[in-house]
């Protein structure tokens, strides 16, 4: 069966900011889906125990003032964020999100900061499934954007309120089947195989890009952008799950 046919666990954060090393989270998402449809959710908004900049609530509509009366405390939902990743990695679920080695790796940040651990030491290897680095790879010469809205409007995908976590994973996971059926080599890829696929097609992208802006006289990616979907990540070996 492929693994497209299995339980996919999509995940998207709303943040402070745009840097994964220093903002946090201020809302989370989580949602199991199967073949039959959703199974099961997880998610709520996040105190961020600061100032939540003006330009980040353009973005998602989320204020201070509305983390600091209902949101969890930071702390306490980057340890739950952790434990829920590393159990559905243990069990082998695919991770699905757009652009989301940003989300991984702001909750590896945090999760370093708060108790001096990564992602991959608390026991997280993935798969994860990345939409934005499989339409890269895949339409790589297509011009335009390639925000989710984008890929919404390319895959044929009816997007909800976008910027608001539950609604990003939804549309989402609805990119990533639409690809499978766009890509045929997708769905009949071994999940390990593809996982470990992603993290050589980004670097292609990455380093091709870098290479680009230092023609333009800029500044080439930092070296961590280089890394996806984490800095040390492992691919799971096939006969973990079997």
């Amino acid at each position: 069966m492929s693994w497209s046919q299995g339980v996919l666990v999509g995940f998207d954060l709303e943040t402070t900011g745009v840097d994964p090393q220093t903002d946090v989270p201020v809302s989370y998402a989580f949602v199991r889906y199967g073949p039959s449809g959703t199974l099961g959710t997880l998610g709520g908004l996040i105190n961020p125990g600061c100032e939540i900049p003006e330009a980040a609530t353009a973005v998602h509509g989320i204020t201070t003032e509305h983390t600091t009366a209902e949101g969890e405390d930071l702390g306490d939902a980057i340890r739950k964020i952790r434990e829920f990743l590393v159990e559905g990695s243990e069990q082998g679920l695919p991770v699905v999100g757009m652009n989301v080695s940003y989300d991984l790796k702001m909750i590896d940040a945090c999760s370093r900061r708060l108790d001096g651990i990564s992602l991959t030491e608390a026991g997280f290897s993935g798969p994860v499934l990345d939409v934005l680095v499989i339409d890269r790879h895949y339409d790589r010469y297509r011009k335009g954007g390639r925000r989710l809205v984008d890929l919404c409007a390319h895959y044929g995908v009816t997007p909800g309120d976008l910027h608001d976590a539950n609604a990003d994973v939804t549309a989402t996971v609805s990119v990533l089947l639409a690809q499978v059926e766009h890509y045929e080599e997708l769905g009949s890829m071994d999940i390990d195989a593809l996982y470990l696929a992603q993290q050589q097609w980004h670097r292609a992208w990455a380093e091709n890009f870098s290479g680009y802006l230092v023609s333009r006289g800029k500044e080439p990616l930092d070296s961590i952008a280089l890394d996806w979907p984490l800095a040390d990540a492992r691919v799971r070996q096939h006969q973990l799950r079997h």
